[in-house]
């Protein structure tokens, strides 16, 4: 299921070493935005069994709790809510690593409604 406390330990357990801002997947690093992340474009000792399924979950979430890209708006299908976040695009979330700007957004967000997906 993926939820808020899903998204919590996910993300917390991938070494800080394997973030990056503004790509899906630096090849020449191998590094990755929480998109990326999610996506398994790198090996990671977790797996997303659904990826598809997790980032859309995660744009809910983040849709859900008013959390989005202030230029594009509130666009739940899109990747922007996300990418807002973990690039330091988003004015709330301005802590210095994106891996700590992500987990401070899933800490603000509230998880209220059933996850039906």
């Amino acid at each position: 299921m993926y939820n808020k406390a899903f998204f919590i330990n996910f993300f917390t357990s991938v070494p800080r070493e394997k973030w990056n801002s503004g790509n899906v997947y630096h090849e020449s690093t191998g590094t990755s935005c929480a998109i990326g992340l999610l996506g398994n474009r790198q090996q990671l000792d977790v797996r997303i069994a659904e990826p598809a399924i997790a980032v859309a979950r995660l744009c809910k979430l983040f849709k859900d709790n008013d959390i989005f890209h202030k230029e594009y708006g509130n666009a739940e299908s899109a990747g922007w809510n996300i990418a807002a976040v973990n690039n330091g695009e988003h004015p709330d979330f301005q802590q210095e690593h994106p891996q700590d700007r992500i987990l401070a957004a899933l800490e603000f967000c509230k998880e209220s409604w059933p996850v039906t997906y």
